[in-house]
């Protein structure tokens, strides 16, 4: 009767040993995701990151059939969201969703951290659809009208940025035109266009898909668009045509907590080029963002940045 006992008990515990470690495996970095993944936007909703992560996620809960669950968290010009996913444990369910002004606020001394803190994810999108624009009662119509009214009053002319990308754009283009701008803290996108449509700015600079609505409602006018091709789907002369070498472009793209198991990052990778590829994903990011994606892989996204923040580094001096 004791042995009886006994052998019932030990093929419990092996019974017990094998659905543990079968748990294991099911829930291991192979099987990921098994659960939601957190997708964090360092900027509050309504403005160009968060649209990319938002379109991103949809295809990806399609894609893996769990749920890709956007959270934003804004605070230091990306810096609070980006330091949480930093911190954040690298099990492959947080992540964040950025854009270059990443190295920006590094090197602006913003941020302690750039992308070589975290683990690479994927680039989703090159965006050169930055466009300048003025209040429709604005004088201010071309970029000609924007250099002679700030040489005419230096410091008075008020130009809405983020102390990210946009304040790099605008001081940029005070360098080389010899002009002074007043820049101000205008916020992320959504905020910045608040700003500019109570005329609280003179001008401001963001991605179309997130100014173009007040471009469409005739709030906005379009002084001039950042790329070095006129964009079909956005009325406006570019920089170049109007005499003046300014152009902007920044990628969009995913990066993890340090330490993140291989296998998701390249699981992780393989969803979003196919996901970029899907006809409906493409439909949506031309009509919102007059955009298309541009997938990179992790390797890619490492020496994208790596070279862009050596390329911003030369001009660290605007920026501190």
């Amino acid at each position: 009767m004791m042995k009886k006992g006994l052998m019932v008990m030990i093929m419990f515990l092996v019974m017990t040993a094998v659905v543990f470690a079968g748990g294991q495996r099911a829930t291991g970095p192979e099987n990921w995701p098994t659960r939601p993944v957190q997708v964090i936007v360092p900027f509050n909703p309504g403005g160009d990151t968060d649209f990319y992560a938002r379109l991103f996620s949809r295809f990806l809960t399609e894609y893996f059939g769990q749920q890709f669950v956007v959270s934003n968290m804004p605070g230091g010009s990306g810096t609070v969201g980006s330091m949480f996913v930093r911190d954040a444990r690298p099990d492959g369910y947080t992540l964040l969703v950025y854009h270059e002004s990443l190295l920006i606020n590094y090197i602006a001394g913003i941020s302690p951290f750039s992308h070589t803190s975290f683990d690479m994810g994927a680039g989703l999108v090159l965006d050169d659809t930055f466009l300048i624009v003025t209040h429709r009662d604005s004088p201010l119509r071309t970029l000609n009208d924007v250099v002679s009214a700030a040489r005419a009053n230096p410091g008075n002319v008020v130009f809405g940025s983020n102390f990210g990308f946009s304040n790099f754009n605008s001081r940029w283009f005070e360098r080389y035109q010899n002009i002074r701008f007043n820049i101000v803290d205008a916020g992320g996108a959504s905020e910045a266009n608040a700003a500019l449509l109570a005329r609280r700015l003179d001008l401001n600079t963001n991605p179309s898909g997130s100014i173009m609505p007040f471009v469409r409602s005739g709030d906005f006018h379009i002084v001039a668009i950042l790329s070095e091709e006129r964009n079909p789907n956005i009325p406006a002369l570019t920089a170049v045509e109007q005499g003046f070498n300014w152009l902007s472009s920044r990628y969009y793209f995913t990066l993890f907590p340090q330490g993140t198991p291989r296998i998701i990052i390249d699981r992780m990778a393989e969803a979003i080029r196919v996901v970029s590829q899907n006809p409906r994903l493409i439909e949506e990011m031309q009509t919102a963002f007059s955009t298309t994606p541009g997938f990179l892989n992790p390797e890619q996204l490492r020496q994208r940045l790596d070279t862009t923040l050596a390329e911003f580094s030369k001009e660290a001096d605007l920026l501190r």
